[in-house]
């Protein structure tokens, strides 16, 4: 009996064995899975660290913009800018159509304005008599084309950032003037305004500075020419070499351009912290490439023209706060040559306007090739960026190229021009490349 019961029990206990490896297989298996999962997972886990480390190493590596911040030139290393340089010695007139701030030839001067202009001695109103006197003397001359305030072209000119407390009048042109011993700082805005003040710079270091430069060619502004009716007509600011420089035909092209550092989308990208290679990014019905990452947006219409609107967070800045006006300049500058990355030779951005109300700031920037600039025939500008606080709002880009061409430009003379021109009385009469937007840019006589 006992061995009955024993093989009896033997019995029961071997279905019971049966109906339990059904259940560890699944025990098993689940534990297999939550260990392929968190296996998984660490994966990817590395996988996104390794990119953004990646990424990190690139953005530094191609001078990206991480964590939202724009590189701002040092001082000593202001943005470019095309300018009219005139000299005036012993009673002769030398200048420059086409001169730049980052010429270094010109150093000396620069320091010389920079070193004017930083001065906190108040200014006084004078009239424009007073400076066409002033210009019959010993004197230099610098017309930045555009009314800027004194504390960017005090950049500009490589002096330092303003501290915020003295005012900040604008200016378009700015003379220094020998008077005895001393010397004079005179500021024009374009319009009818005129300022001047005695300035530290010594009237012999002056002359001896302003000596030292042998570039240009004889000159006159249209004030030295009232014997002829059509000079008198223009603006008396008017600047005209004797020999008008030779200046070839252009050829232009539109896009961003590729280079070493790979395609000119991607540089764009990395520029305004996109990932250059999202897949985030659809096409309108008029063709325009919409790149959306984080609320921002970036546009790339057929035209070749770049739109970037920001979201209000992880937007790029050019400064923590609100930034001074040479800080917004300059920030803003060092982010447009980074979108555009445009090749040596091709044109390059200056400032054009900058304006601010409460925390908004809006720049505006045109090229130049060769320290002459380009125009718009529609009138419209080349970059324009808005500023919320130290962040970007908006920025709009027209990228263009030019290279000189093989093609002889028919460019009037001087005095047609001015015959021209004196249709229009008051007007300044200048030189400027004028773009209509196709793939031939010719030098051109613009009164405006």
């Amino acid at each position: 009996m006992q061995g009955e019961t024993a093989v009896r029990e033997e019995r029961d206990d071997a279905p019971r064995a049966r109906r339990t490896r059904p259940a560890e297989r699944i025990d098993t298996i689940q534990d297999l899975t939550i260990t392929f999962l968190a296996v998984a997972a660490v994966f990817l886990f590395a996988q996104t660290e390794i990119f953004r480390l990646g990424w990190q190493w690139a953005a530094g590596r191609f001078q990206l913009f991480p964590e939202g911040s724009v590189t701002v030139p040092a001082a000593g290393e202001p943005l470019d800018a095309p300018f009219r340089l005139a000299v005036t010695l012993d009673g002769v007139r030398r200048a420059d159509l086409s001169a730049a701030t980052s010429d270094p030839s010109l150093s000396s001067l620069r320091r010389l304005f920079s070193e004017a202009l930083d001065d906190p001695a108040p200014l006084e109103e004078t009239d424009q008599a007073s400076l066409l006197r002033a210009l019959d003397g010993p004197c230099v001359w610098c017309d930045f084309l555009w009314p800027l305030p004194v504390s960017v072209l005090t950049g500009l000119l490589g002096g330092g950032p303003a501290d915020g407390t003295a005012p900040d009048p604008y200016a378009r042109a700015v003379l220094l003037s020998r008077e005895g011993d001393g010397s004079v700082l005179w500021l024009w805005d374009g319009e009818d305004g005129f300022l001047r003040r005695p300035c530290p710079v010594s009237g012999t270091v002056l002359e001896e500075t302003a000596r030292r430069w042998t570039g240009g060619g004889a000159a006159s502004f249209a004030a030295d020419l009232v014997a002829e009716d059509a000079a008198a007509a223009v603006s008396p600011f008017s600047l005209f070499l004797d020999d008008p420089p030779l200046l070839p035909s252009l050829t232009a092209s539109s896009g961003l351009s590729d280079g070493e550092g790979g395609s000119g989308e991607e540089r764009m990208l990395g520029a305004l912290r996109f990932n250059p290679m999202t897949r985030s990014r659809y096409p309108e019905s008029n063709g325009t490439q919409v790149i959306v990452e984080n609320g921002r947006s970036v546009r790339i219409r057929t035209n070749g023209s770049v739109y970037y609107q920001g979201a209000g967070s992880d937007d790029v800045r050019v400064s923590g706060t609100l930034p001074g006006l040479w800080e917004a300049a300059s920030g803003c500058g060092a982010l447009l040559d980074a979108v555009l990355s445009q090749p040596d030779g091709s044109g390059d951005l200056y400032l054009r306007q900058i304006s601010r109300e409460g925390e908004r700031t809006v720049l505006r920037f045109d090229y130049h090739l060769d320290g002459i600039p380009v125009r718009f025939a529609d009138g419209t500008c080349a970059a324009e960026v808005v500023l919320d606080g130290g962040a970007v709002s908006t920025l709009e880009l027209r990228p263009r190229r030019y290279a000189p061409s093989r093609t002889d430009p028919l460019l009037l003379p001087v005095g047609q021009a001015l015959g021209i021109a004196a249709l229009r009385p008051g007007r300044e009469l200048s030189l400027v490349w004028r773009d209509t937007g196709g793939s031939r840019v010719s030098p051109q006589w613009l009164a405006g």
